[in-house]
Formats: structure tokens, C-alpha cells, sequence
């Protein structure tokens, strides 16, 4: 499947991936100085440029010269002619070598006529970044409060949360889990930092941070929720290179390897990132109830599970009067509707639990899991629904609760990108269902990703026998992207008035939904 195609005058680039986790090279064209090679002919036939040492999840191509980025290095590989010196050399490369001035991971590159341009640093997660904003923000649910103490006599008090703490850092998870109130839990010879345990009994949970360097802590406590640094701010930190080496030496304390690379100097393999990871093993219990034991809520429920979430505060109660244990923070930082809910002064802002009695048990599971993870991956064992005639589509007032049921299948993790992997026809078609449960619950919940994420998972489904009954619940639930293409598959036919009627389920459409279908596909 092709996943990535860049063309520059006579030279074609293309990438095919490998797992997603980057691909190959291929080239051909003319202009040899752009193929990697010392040939003076055009190449009519693609072949992959071996030169390339790893596999590459960008290109570009200027005039003469091509760039590459390194999938999993952040390496920036370039070829061709450099009499401006564009390929970081002076002499005409005709083979690609890594470009190892460029000093730290670059995440994207651009090749102009004889410019050569590369982003470094670390790209944005959007889960990472939604967690930001709670940060030492009090309009987040903040159930921690570390007074801060820096050898240079500041002192300031930072407002967190113990899930997203314990959840990214065995450290934190020692401090707040395995000990007691007064417990000096942290004292590091070289005084980088030395945290006591105040208060463990009551909320806000209080804990004491002495700290070599303010700076460099604050940093590492916005990467636990970001997953990312500021370069700027690390700078800010000391001058040269000692502003790293603090908060390399804080991230080794805390057992944060990715921040750890982050700091190094040179060009390295970055690990990939576990945001996502440890914020859905929050929440691994409510799939897996015997797979851990965790400390109890601070919520109050019927339902056994909600002791096994750690520091939940909260529980959603489905159709069925299933309790399923949350956080508030992730809720509010991830949905506008929970936001303006929780945090807006209704009257669920006052309780420990909310009522969602249009949405259904296995349906909650899926939206909690893509807002602890920023992904979308069927739970094995989940119902998924078959659409029916008088179906309005998932999420409806029935919840998903009704119709055929199936078991969905354990798949792929979806991602948001041309290179979506296709299973097989029966999980497309699972998979599908199951979508059309999630996308009227993320049209509820205004989670737009995710109505995009199963727009797409919706689409590997439909066939003439479901394309307008996937029209008309698109439509219900404003997936525009999702109707154009229900629209564009049919409209590329130039089918006539009599073809529309005869597809299946348009009967079924009310007249307005049948003429706005008409003016959909006709244009009029």
C-alpha cells in the first residue's frame, strides 16, 4: 500500500511501508545526480536506493538533490549535487550518507532548489498535548499539591495528579503508592532531588520536593504529562550543556528513558514513545479484572471494579447500570462534552458518578480506551451491532445496545493515515459495525478524532447494499467526510435517478433524507 509519494520535476520518490514504522526508497527519473547512482542515463524502472542505512518515514527532492529522514534515528540523509553545498558536503554525493552536523533528532525535511531545511526537537502527541493544559492548572481535578524547594531559595507549589504520576513514573508510583505520610521516600546523595510524603491521608495528597534545580524538575514534570520538552526551556535551565545534564541525571532518578535520549547531544535512537501505554494501563482492569490490584478510589460505587482503577474519581454509569471508574482529568482534558459537564457547574460537577444511559457497556470501554490512548483498537470479546432496517445507526436512544450482536475480533491498533492497515473481509466488516456503535457515541461526546478514526474503519465496509444506510447515519451524526465519501462512491458511477431508487435501504429514508440524497449526488 502506498504510504507516502513525492514528485519534483522529472524524479518520482516514493516510500512503502513496513509495520508503519517507516519504509524504503524508491526512485527513478532522470537527473542522476538525484538517483543515487553514477549512472548518466534516466531510470524508467523504480529501484530502492540501498544507500539509505534504515527505513524512512519522509522525503523530499529539490532540484538536484534528494533528502531522507530516519524513521526510528531522526537522521537526516541526503544525495545529490551540493555545489551549495545542499547535501552538507562540497563535492556531488552520489550515494546518501547521514548528515551528523545536524545535532539533534529531526522530525521532518524539506529540499528546496539548492536549500536543504530540517525540524529538530520532538513532534506534538495530541494526547500528550491535551494533558498539558492540566498541568498545574486547578480547573483540571488536581488531587496533589508538591510544595517545591530549589537550592536557589524559590519556592512555588505545583498542583498534579496522582493516575497520570503514578502511571508514568515507577518513582512517583513509590511515592504515592508505597508509602506513608512523614516517609522521607527520596534522598539522592548528589542532592538532585529528596521528596517526603506529608500528607497521604486526606486530599489533596501533600508531598515535599527539595531540588537542586527547579528549572529542570518543572521540566520533567511537564514531560510526564506532554511526553515532550521544550528545548527552549531546558536551555533556560544553566548555560551550555549543564541544563541537560541536570535533567538527564532527574530522568535517569525518575527511570524515564525517553527523556533520558531526549537530553543526549548527538543524533541517537530515541525510544519510541509509552504515553499512551501507561495512561491506558489506568484503566487495564475494566478489561482485564483479575489482571492487577490497584489502590482503592476515592469515588463510591456498587460496581467491584472501581477499586481496582487507581485514584479514580469518578464512575459512568451505562444503559445497563454498569459502573465503569474514570478520571476526571483525562474526561475534561479530552471530550468538550465532559468538560462542560464536569467542570461547567452542572449538577454531575457535585457528583461521583454520571448517568449515560444511551450508551452501552462494551461501546464506553472502546471511547475510554481511545481517550487514555489516543488510539483505536477493538477489545477482544466486545458486542459489536449489524446494521438493520429501522436501524438509525449506533449511539442512537437504543445505545448499541440492540440488533444482531457479534464478537469483535482482536485487530490492529488504527491510526489516522493513508497507511491504515486492511484485515481481512470479516474483521473490515466487524470492525465496521463496531465503528458505527463509536461514531454516534463520538458525535455525542464531540471527540471529532475519533468520529474521523471510525469514519475510516467505516469505509473499508460499505458496499452497494450499505452505502446509503451509512449515508443517511453519517449525516445523523455530521461525519461529513464519512457522507462525501458514501456520496462520491456512487456519483462516480453518473448512476440516473431510477439507479438511485433501486439501491438498497433508500426506501427506508424519509423524502427529506431521499432529496437531500438526490442534491447530494445530482448536485441539485
Amino acid at each position: 500500500m502506498l504510504y507516502l509519494y513525492y514528485y519534483y520535476s522529472d524524479l518520482y520518490l516514493y516510500i512503502f511501508p513496513n509495520n508503519f514504522s517507516g519504509g524504503k526508497v524508491w526512485i527513478w527519473g532522470r537527473f542522476n545526480s538525484r538517483l543515487a547512482s553514477t549512472s548518466h542515463s534516466p531510470e524508467f524502472a523504480p529501484r530502492v536506493v540501498t544507500s539509505i542505512g534504515e527505513k524512512v518515514s519522509h522525503i523530499s527532492s529539490g532540484s538536484f538533490h534528494c533528502l531522507a529522514l530516519g524513521a526510528s534515528s531522526g537522521k537526516v540523509w541526503a544525495w545529490g549535487r551540493s555545489n551549495w553545498g545542499q547535501c552538507g558536503t562540497t563535492q556531488e554525493a552520489a550515494q546518501a550518507h547521514c548528515l551528523v552536523s545536524i545535532p539533534k533528532v529531526a522530525y521532518q525535511v524539506s529540499a528546496g532548489g539548492d536549500v536543504s531545511l530540517a525540524l529538530t526537537g520532538f513532534l506534538r502527541d495530541p494526547l500528550g498535548e491535551d494533558l498539558l493544559k492540566t498541568y498545574n492548572s486547578k480547573d483540571y481535578f488536581p488531587d496533589m499539591e508538591i510544595s517545591v524547594a530549589s537550592s536557589d531559595g524559590r519556592t512555588t507549589t505545583i498542583l498534579a495528579h496522582r493516575a497520570i504520576l503514578i502511571a508514568r513514573s515507577k518513582l512517583w508510583k513509590k511515592v504515592l503508592i508505597g508509602a506513608d505520610s512523614g516517609e522521607n521516600v527520596v534522598r539522592d546523595d548528589r542532592d538532585l532531588v529528596d521528596i517526603v510524603v506529608t500528607d497521604h491521608d486526606h486530599l489533596p495528597n501533600r508531598v515535599q520536593v527539595r531540588t537542586k534545580s527547579f528549572g529542570a524538575f518543572e521540566v520533567l514534570m511537564k514531560y510526564l504529562y506532554a511526553d515532550r520538552v521544550d528545548l527552549y526551556e531546558v536551555a533556560k535551565i544553566a548555560e551550555g550543556r549543564l541544563g541537560f545534564d541536570l535533567l538527564q541525571s532527574l530522568a535517569r532518578l525518575f527511570v524515564l528513558p525517553r527523556l533520558v535520549a531526549m537530553c543526549d547531544d548527538t543524533i541517537l535512537r530515541v525510544p519510541p514513545s509509552q504515553l499512551s501505554a501507561d495512561l491506558s494501563s489506568l484503566i487495564s482492569p475494566l478489561f482485564n479484572p483479575s489482571s492487577s490490584s490497584s489502590p482503592s478510589s476515592s469515588s463510591s460505587s456498587s460496581s467491584p471494579a472501581i477499586s481496582s482503577v487507581p485514584f479514580s474519581d469518578i464512575s459512568l454509569v451505562t444503559d445497563d447500570g454498569t459502573h465503569v471508574p474514570t478520571h476526571k482529568v483525562l474526561l475534561c482534558a479530552r471530550t468538550p462534552y465532559f468538560r462542560a459537564m464536569l467542570a461547567g457547574g452542572m449538577v454531575e460537577s457535585r457528583s461521583s458518578s454520571v448517568e449515560l444511559p444511551s450508551t452501552s457497556t462494551h461501546v464506553l470501554h472502546q471511547v475510554l480506551h481511545y481517550i487514555y490512548s489516543d488510539k483505536l483498537v477493538p477489545i477482544a470479546g466486545a458486542v459489536v451491532v449489524e446494521a438493520e432496517e429501522g436501524d438509525t445507526g449506533a449511539g442512537g436512544d437504543d445505545g448499541g445496545g440492540k440488533g444482531k450482536q457479534k464478537a469483535a475480533p482482536q485487530h490492529q491498533e488504527v491510526e489516522e493515515d493513508d497507511g491504515s492497515k486492511k484485515g481481512t473481509e470479516e474483521e473490515a466488516e466487524f470492525d465496521a459495525n463496531f465503528a458505527l456503535d463509536l461514531l454516534g457515541v463520538a458525535d455525542e461526546f464531540q471527540i471529532d478524532r475519533l468520529k474521523r478514526l471510525c469514519s475510516k474503519i467505516i469505509e473499508l465496509g460499505i458496499d452497494d447494499s450499505t452505502v446509503v444506510f451509512v449515508w443517511q447515519v453519517a449525516r445523523t451524526f455530521h461525519a461529513d467526510e464519512l457522507c462525501g465519501f458514501c456520496v462520491n462512491m456512487i456519483a462516480k458511477r453518473k448512476p440516473s435517478s431510477r439507479d438511485i431508487a433501486n439501491l438498497d435501504y433508500y426506501d427506508q429514508l424519509s423524502e427529506e433524507e431521499q432529496k437531500q440524497f438526490h442534491r447530494d449526488i445530482f448536485g441539485h
